[in-house]
């Protein structure tokens, strides 16, 4: 096997691995007590340590990387703030106005958008791999199924793909609008107006649009630097994004002699519970990022998003594992028509090369 052949083996098997890394990080984050706003932050803050980290010893201890110049970080700059902070606030908001099944199964046509968007803006056809393409389709069908066969319970976990995942409580109403990863969101009325859901999918769409631009911009912008640089400018700045949020909110409500919004504070845990919270960013993000940033520049963008989109798939593993969590027969289908579709995806990858 020649050196391509073993990198794009290796993308594929670090691209599959990413969304596990995600599935079993989220555990970890359920000692968290405070918003999603304050929890991005800490892991955006810690995240980019540790890529900064490794960029410090591989200038000690090995050849250092390329780093960006004005116009390269201006680009990843860009792709941050789409995929990261604003298309992250419509998914959220979207949520709580359409509920988590709805977004989930608008969710499942990112690797088909991810396809589109890669045909057009990187030239990679959508023919000249068809049975690539035959497996996105099939992965989202089997993603759409299994978010139909989700149970409803009180209260749930949801992965919903490597970028994404939430915590929904059902309840009457839905709480402010917070920012990534674990929120406690209101569950959608069924008796929700059609322009509520109209803007609630439109949210949902625009997320969607957001996290492929920030990956086309990634890939199109970002070939000559190193996993480790890409990420250290994206979830750094995003980190520097949502401190300066947060602390202008403060400041606001201390000029207004307010309370200060709860939102903008950052809980107070225990050591114990602290140790578990930079575990789970350690695998959420620092390594899925890693090894996603490093695929993503080897395979097609449909078939990395898809690859990278399989977090229901298994979390129906992970939650049976370590919780005995049954999942309907449907959700069982559609995860393993999800599997079928990735399985596809990976061997026509590996043969198109």
């Amino acid at each position: 096997m020649d050196s391509s052949s073993t990198g794009l083996v290796a993308s594929i098997a670090v691209t599959l691995a990413s969304p596990l890394l995600t599935t079993i990080g989220l555990i970890f984050y359920e000692t968290w007590t405070g918003s999603a706003v304050a929890l991005n932050l800490v892991k955006c803050t810690w995240g980019s340590s540790l890529f900064l980290l490794v960029i410090a010893a591989m200038y000690l201890t090995a050849e250092p990387p390329d780093m960006p110049n004005a116009d390269v970080a201006s680009w990843l700059l860009l792709s941050s703030i789409l995929g990261i902070v604003v298309g992250d606030v419509m998914w959220l908001r979207s949520l709580q106005m359409l509920g988590t099944r709805r977004v989930m199964l608008l969710g499942t046509l990112q690797p088909l958008f991810a396809m589109v968007a890669g045909s057009l803006l990187l030239g990679q056809p959508i023919t000249a791999t068809p049975y690539t393409s035959l497996g996105v389709v099939v992965t989202c069908a089997g993603l759409a199924l299994s978010a139909l066969g989700k149970p409803t319970s009180a209260k749930e976990t949801y992965v919903v793909s490597a970028q994404h995942s939430v915590t929904v409580e059902e309840m009457p109403h839905a709480g402010s609008a917070d920012h990534h990863a674990i929120l406690t969101v209101g569950a959608a009325s069924a008796h929700a107006s059609w322009r509520h859901l109209i803007v609630g999918a439109l949210l949902a769409a625009g997320n969607v649009a957001f996290d492929v631009a920030g990956a086309v911009i990634t890939r199109y912008h970002g070939q000559q630097l190193s996993t480790w640089t890409i990420n250290l400018v994206r979830f750094g700045s995003a980190s520097v994004i949502t401190a300066a949020g947060m602390a202008c909110a403060r400041c606001y409500s201390s000029l207004r002699e307010e309370p200060q919004p709860k939102w903008a504070l950052i809980p107070a845990l225990s050591p114990r519970g602290w140790a578990t919270i930079f575990l789970g960013a350690s695998m959420i993000t620092f390594t899925a990022p890693a090894l996603l940033n490093f695929s993503l520049f080897y395979i097609s963008l449909g078939a990395w998003t898809a690859l990278s989109s399989l977090g229901p798939v298994y979390a129906v593993l992970v939650l049976c594992a370590l919780r005995g969590e049954v999942t309907p027969p449907a959700g069982l289908a559609g995860a393993a028509l999800a599997a079928v579709g990735a399985t596809i995806v990976s061997l026509s990858v590996q043969r198109s090369a």
